[in-house]
């Protein structure tokens, strides 16, 4: 489902948009479908109108219009975002973009243009990193691979995309842990020791526990 395809850490902005573009399409291809009477993607309806005792009577027009209120929904929702397409592909692939389309969208994001087309096609042009893109996720390309100091323009171009929407997440699940943190029990956490629960709640890091008990001293009885 969409709905879930657009939750949960880790997801980018480009392929949010991914999964929205590819909604919009299927929801055009069921649409003519419908016209056609060609219920494939509608099980449930599809069992109704075969008990009808004349299949014939069945009209689309009602369910197609619905569709379509949804797909005109859906494009005034994201509108402001189809002009990013560009910038957008950079990110996931940018060895396959005009670098003059890219470097139009670029400017939007406050870099140089000139700067932007020239690090974008040392970019294109380097089969080191082509290569490695080709091994790992943008996120890692972008942030391990591409250094700030010889691409600085299309790196804030990179980061700002793969930025977009990761403190949301990171907000509502921080409150989701405090929530489950201070019960009634526990009404009486002080700020720090709140904020010490968060980031064991929240951080990634997995102690290596049986290397740390190694590491300890026992105590010696008295």
């Amino acid at each position: 489902m969409l709905n879930l395809k657009l939750q949960g850490k880790d997801k980018i902005l480009p392929t949010l948009l991914s999964d929205v573009s590819a909604f919009e399409a299927k929801l055009a291809l069921f649409s003519d479908q419908l016209l056609e009477k060609d219920l494939t993607h509608f099980q449930v309806l599809n069992s109704q109108v075969t008990q009808l005792h004349d299949p014939a009577v069945f009209l689309p027009e009602p369910y197609t219009e619905y569709l379509s209120e949804v797909s005109r929904e859906f494009s005034s929702r994201f509108s402001d975002m189809k002009p990013l397409t560009s910038i957008l592909s950079v990110v996931e692939n940018p060895f396959f973009v005009d670098v003059k389309t890219a470097s139009v969208t670029a400017e939007k994001f406050g870099v140089n243009k000139s700067t932007f087309q020239e690090e974008f096609l040392e970019l294109q042009h380097n089969n080191v990193l082509k290569a490695k893109h080709q091994e790992v996720n943008s996120e890692a390309f972008w942030m391990c691979y591409i250094l700030n100091e010889t691409h600085p323009a299309i790196v804030t171009c990179a980061k700002k995309v793969l930025t977009c929407f990761g403190s949301t997440y990171a907000c509502e699940s921080a409150f989701s842990s405090m929530g489950t943190i201070k019960t009634k029990h526990r009404t009486c956490l002080s700020d720090r020791h709140l904020n010490d629960c968060l980031r064991a709640a929240k951080t990634r890091y997995q102690p290596h526990v049986k290397k740390m008990v190694k590491a300890m001293q026992t105590q010696s009885s008295h």
